[in-house]
């Protein structure tokens, strides 16, 4: 298998592309650089806080131009889930932050994020900034009453400019203690994520490659999809990591600078 073969790339964002709100260098080169060889690309992120329109405007201070459509978030992929599972209007306590209020409003259900009523059809848990007590005692009680019990991702950390912050697995975790349950999980590493990705883009796993930087979930998402899968090592895993680890890439790069001089080399 060659990079010249790769016809679309599914990326990730944060530790790909960026770190918190700093670009990781040579961001507008890679784009010239896809673009230049016909390269197709889409977003694919765990990181459901934000909506689409606002990960566009994120681009656009960067100088990228994207269209919200080219991205699907682990709320977007969540919200699908639930709608292929849920009648419309179904009631859905949302623990999480605008990214997945506007994807399950988008998908016709009856968010509740307060003052929820004693029971709801579904408890959907991703990355809150603001969780507080009264919100896990009150998800994990919805849950315990027989709500079905879902997780946008289970990401532990995600890379922020000083370092690994806690992601929405470390903030979950306390839901799923105090309800005695465990979530189902749609977004990366589960293959329903890359599965909807390929088919909104009409696309073969052969025809694409998972672009991200971390091995527990784009790496071992990607080839759970079948999925060619390239790692760079500017976010999470280290290159120590691939010594030890079972997950292995079919490419690793330091970055996507790097990516992109290799695939100017391979044209």
């Amino acid at each position: 298998m060659s990079l010249n073969t790769i016809k679309h790339l599914l990326i990730d964002m944060d530790g790909v592309l960026w770190r918190g709100d700093q670009p990781i260098p040579g961001l507008s080169d890679f784009f010239e650089s896809l673009r230049a060889h016909h390269v197709g690309y889409a977003f694919l992120t765990n990181n459901g806080t934000r909506t689409n329109a606002e990960y566009a405007t994120k681009f656009g201070g960067f100088g990228i131009e994207i269209e919200p459509e080219q991205v699907l978030t682990s709320a977007n992929a969540t919200a699908a889930w639930l709608a292929e599972r849920l009648p419309p209007g179904a009631s859905v306590y949302a623990v999480g932050e605008s990214g997945l209020h506007a994807a399950l409003a988008e998908a016709g259900f009856e968010v509740w994020l307060h003052d929820t009523p004693n029971t709801v059809d579904a408890v959907v848990a991703s990355m809150y900034h603001g969780i507080d007590y009264e919100t896990i005692h009150h998800a994990s009680r919805l849950v315990r009453d027989g709500a079905l019990y879902v997780a946008t991702n289970l990401d532990a950390s995600f890379p922020a400019p000083d370092g690994l912050a806690p992601g929405a697995g470390s903030l979950i975790a306390a839901i799923s203690v105090a309800a005695g349950a465990e979530p189902t999980v749609i977004g990366k590493p589960e293959p329903y994520m890359y599965e909807l990705a390929l088919k909104n883009l009409g696309l073969r796993p052969e025809d694409a490659a998972m672009l991200g930087d971390r091995l527990e979930t784009d790496i071992l998402g990607g080839q759970r999809a079948g999925l060619p899968t390239i790692l760079v090592l500017t976010g999470v895993a280290r290159a120590e990591d691939l010594a030890t680890s079972d997950v292995q890439p079919t490419w690793v790069f330091d970055s996507i600078a790097e990516l992109a001089a290799a695939l100017d080399r391979h044209g």
